[in-house]
């Protein structure tokens, strides 16, 4: 859904938020969000066929079915659209598709204790298959329930939800840590292994010499790719003088203040954002589930003078004895130079902007990342 300003009531001068897919013909305005109204149920239609959309509201919001007559407001009865984002719900779907790492689970999972981590995570799940025992650790009651009754309604007798290291049973010995690790409180792409770290330093901390704890995944890489946006930078560029008038104060105002309110490195949904890339991926980091990361600096050299902005995401690596995975939250495929990247569209990547002043004049750009408790301290310099 979109709206459209007839400005002049002549029908030939319009504002429109129309998305691109749908029209050739409307100016960029990615930043004016659309909405999307999933249906209570899917329906099947043929092309050119008529159907009855109805549509509700209340003081509040709107609502909408197909189908003869209209219907109540469609209200969440399992809390889960309330703890859980859509990302969250496509990684749940999306793990479910990924066969390959599903079958490595149950590979390394093979009569083991198991202790998993993860908000809503199917990983319990799967470990259970091959598992001699798993315990499930939810923090948050929503998921925790879900977990609890995906366990019941699947008759699955060696899974145990908890919410307290404390709830491990007592002979319990040795386990083994397991997580995808990504998690509702991330926001950027290497929240999750860090959350994952804390937790592993919180269970050692409470559990001590009584548990011997084997950790999956141990480290994961963070990668780096210059990239050209077509529209996305300008978000962060001063707007300048447009059609004689000079903006260059609001420019001085709202570059002071992402300065103060705005992380250096952003997260956006970049799948739903064209570019090229400018250069060749870099590893620039590599966090480690044992010991700090010790303070990197990494030179990217663009091959595109037009570079103007750097993306961010990382590849966690998980080691079986024979066999192994790699998870990525950012690209899809190998992505050359020129060619288009392909996002992964259930993950939000890092970004940082070249400021504007240095775009086409960069020959070189350099990063200094250094690890804190929770999260990674950025530093750049465009030369």
């Amino acid at each position: 859904m979109w709206w459209d300003i007839d400005m002049d009531g002549t029908g030939t001068n319009f504002i429109s938020t129309v998305p691109t897919q749908f029209s050739t013909e409307t100016a960029w305005r990615d930043h004016w969000m659309q909405a999307i109204y999933f249906l209570p149920k899917p329906i099947q239609v043929s092309p050119n066929e008529e159907m009855s959309l109805h549509c509700s509201h209340d003081e509040y919001s709107l609502w909408f079915n197909v189908g003869e007559k209209p219907e109540g407001p469609a209200f969440c009865s399992c809390q889960l659209h309330c703890a859980l984002s859509r990302y969250d719900f496509y990684r749940l779907n999306a793990l479910d598709e990924n066969r390959a790492f599903v079958e490595w689970i149950q590979k390394f999972c093979k009569n083991k204790q198991i202790l998993t981590f993860g908000d809503g995570s199917l990983i319990s799940l799967y470990a259970s298959q091959s598992a001699a025992k798993v315990y499930a650790y939810e923090s948050s009651d929503a998921s925790a329930r879900m977990i609890e009754s995906y366990v019941s309604l699947n008759k699955i007798s060696n899974v145990k939800v908890i919410q307290s290291f404390k709830k491990l049973d007592d002979l319990t010995k040795e386990v083994t840590v397991l997580s995808e690790p990504f998690f509702s409180t991330a926001i950027l792409p290497w929240h999750g292994f860090l959350r994952f770290h804390a937790l592993i330093k919180e269970l050692q901390n409470e559990m001590g010499d009584m548990l011997k704890v084997e950790v999956m995944p141990k480290k994961c890489k963070l990668l780096c790719l210059p990239v050209k946006f077509e529209h996305l930078w300008k978000i962060a560029a001063p707007v300048g003088i447009v059609d004689g008038f000079d903006l260059s104060d609001f420019d001085v105002l709202c570059q002071k203040a992402r300065t103060i309110a705005d992380p250096i490195v952003e997260q956006h949904s970049l799948f739903e954002y064209p570019s090229i890339s400018t250069g060749l991926q870099q590893e620039v980091l590599t966090l480690n589930i044992k010991s700090k990361a010790e303070a990197a600096t990494t030179v990217i050299i663009p091959e595109n003078s037009q570079t103007n902005a750097l993306v961010f995401w990382t590849e966690t690596e998980f080691n079986g004895e024979m066999d192994f995975a790699t998870i990525s939250n950012g690209l899809l495929s190998n992505c050359a130079i020129g060619e288009k990247p392909e996002w992964h569209p259930g993950h939000r990547q890092g970004v940082y902007f070249l400021p504007f002043e240095t775009i086409e004049k960069a020959k070189r750009i350099e990063i200094f990342i250094e690890q804190q408790e929770n999260d990674l301290d950025f530093k750049f310099k465009v030369l």
